[in-house]
């Protein structure tokens, strides 16, 4: 299991690196730079600033150099936030999504679980329909919609929740821990919705082929319950597609809520990834876009070893 999970990390380093290069020279193809907004910059004045964060240096010159700071863990100062760091920058705004992937992710298993199997073990009745009617509609509706139209019917129309804003941790001593949670349940809800819908839809399909297998059939000619049945063979069997899937599902919760936090207004890592590459700050996007990357390359090999560590059948080579 250790030398697998060397060998994945030694073979994601190529991907890192390439996705660091696109990355790299695309944001330098892209009209404009971090100075061109500046008021009043002479071109003298634009020179120098260009001369002393090294982007007067050929394109090839830059990516040595910053693919150098990176490996030492320094992703340079911010362009735009000049009394900032792109890393300072970064741990300011990535607990703020986390919290938001992380309870998203949870509800979404949860819910999207439970909603699966219940449609599988009704197949073909009322409740399978239903189950598959929602979570289509989860599916096809797209973030920017679902959040404003539940921000219209619970903050607008109601006043159950904030419309947007966030408490944060150091906030809760003052504010109380209930503040806190009313400031997540929009944003972690519509975040949500999506993967419970494909969540369901993918356990239900995984749970029917289960259910029709030999082991199952023999479980019930023992005379076991239903219940016992799903509790103790048949979600076991089940979750096997559920956990590959969670790899990258994982990933894109807690690195898919740029709209999100636009909407709602929360001080995550989305928020300065949108404004650096509005305002061409090309230190912080990058910064930005590397710590994605890791994260979904970790979070893909956390996948596999837990679908090692279920099925037996499988081995890491």
């Amino acid at each position: 299991m250790a030398l697998y999970t060397l060998k994945r990390l030694l073979s994601a380093l190529p991907t890192l690196f390439v996705i660091i290069a696109v990355a790299f020279f695309m944001m330098r193809l892209a009209p404009g730079g971090p100075f061109t907004n500046e008021r009043n910059v002479s071109p003298a004045i634009e020179a120098n600033l260009n001369a002393k964060y090294n982007l007067d240096q050929p394109l090839g010159m830059q990516f040595i150099s910053y693919l150098g700071n990176v490996v030492q863990g320094d992703f340079g100062p911010s362009f735009v936030n000049r009394d900032f760091s792109v890393s300072e920058l970064i741990l300011q705004g990535l607990p703020v999504s986390l919290t938001i992937g992380i309870a998203a992710l949870m509800l979404a298993v949860s819910i999207g679980s439970f909603l699966g199997v219940m449609a599988a073990l009704r197949q073909n009745k009322s409740t399978d329909y239903a189950v598959m009617a929602v979570a289509m509609a989860g599916i096809t509706i797209p973030n920017f919609v679902t959040a404003p139209v539940m921000t219209l019917i619970f903050a607008i129309w109601n006043d159950w929740l904030p419309t947007s804003g966030w408490v944060g941790w150091g906030g809760i001593d003052e504010q109380g821990l209930g503040a806190f949670g009313r400031s997540l349940v929009l944003p972690v809800i519509t975040l949500a919705l999506p993967q419970i819908a494909i969540i369901s839809r993918l356990t239900r399909g995984s749970m029917i082929e289960v259910l029709r297998s030999n082991f199952i059939r023999t479980a019930r000619a023992k005379g076991l319950s239903t219940s016992r049945i799903v509790r103790r063979h048949a979600l076991r069997a089940a979750a096997m597609p559920l956990i590959s899937y969670l790899g990258p599902a994982s990933a894109a919760l807690l690195t898919g809520s740029l709209v999100i936090e636009k909407i709602f207004t929360l001080p995550g890592i989305g928020q300065y990834f949108v404004s650096g590459a509005l305002n061409r700050d090309y230190t912080l996007v990058m910064g930005v876009v590397i710590v994605y990357a890791s994260l979904i390359v970790f979070l893909n090999i956390l996948a596999d070893l837990a679908l090692a560590a279920l099925d037996p059948k499988v081995r890491l080579t």
